[in-house]
């Protein structure tokens, strides 16, 4: 089956009825980003937030943004995860979170090649244009290089890259990536980024936060 063969969208799920038009969006990762990173996740009860996913992504969402997840979900397609598992997955992962926080959450269930696979940007592409969201204002949050690389091609305002999942391993190569090409900002965890939820606090958080490395556009 070629690229162009393959269904254009992967699975979305709307969390939420709010009207995300005009807003800027938080785009998550998942696994390694807001829970602990399980390989080919099939089981609910191993669902495990990360360290302050939840505090951090509501100080987003009280802060004006839609929060949206897109994650790679190729388990299915290699015959590890059921669709009715990956949705009780999804079902955890948004209880574990709280009622309210995600508007709504984009999967890509394809492998090895599809338009809404990361490092593609189909998956913030689509809800951009389902939601009517302002990517320019937008945040793409992961722990790999290809969720920098999926938020740079969709053209969103800043990318964040954490420590948490596969981030540790990645780190090198995403500092390689993003020297000279784009402003990328380093975190050890989602609960790193709550200072840039708040515009009021997010001029300091780039001056101060300890924990956070800047690398600017020459």
């Amino acid at each position: 089956m070629s690229a162009t063969d393959l269904p254009e969208r992967g699975w979305t799920t709307r969390h939420t009825q709010r009207d995300l038009t005009g807003k800027p969006a938080l785009f998550l990762d998942r696994d390694g980003t807001v829970i602990e990173n399980v390989p080919y996740l099939a089981d609910p009860a191993e669902v495990s937030l990360i360290l302050g996913a939840r505090e951090t992504i509501a100080a987003f969402r009280d802060n004006g943004y839609a929060v949206i997840i897109v994650t790679n979900q190729s388990g299915f397609a290699r015959g590890l995860v059921s669709p009715d598992q990956y949705r009780a997955v999804e079902s955890a992962v948004i209880e574990g979170l709280g009622s309210n926080l995600v508007d709504a959450t984009y999967a890509c269930p394809f492998h090895p090649n599809h338009p809404w696979r990361k490092p593609e940007p189909g998956m913030l592409l689509a809800a951009a244009r389902d939601h009517g969201l302002i990517l320019a204002e937008s945040i793409m949050t992961g722990d790999t290089l290809a969720d920098m690389i999926a938020g740079a091609e969709a053209r969103v305002g800043a990318l964040f890259h954490v420590r948490t999942g596969h981030g540790a391993e990645e780190r090198a190569a995403v500092e390689a990536w993003a020297k000279g090409r784009l402003t990328v900002r380093f975190a050890d965890a989602l609960l790193n980024l709550f200072p840039f939820a708040n515009p009021v606090t997010r001029d300091i958080a780039d001056r101060e936060h300890c924990r956070l490395k800047l690398y600017n556009p020459r």
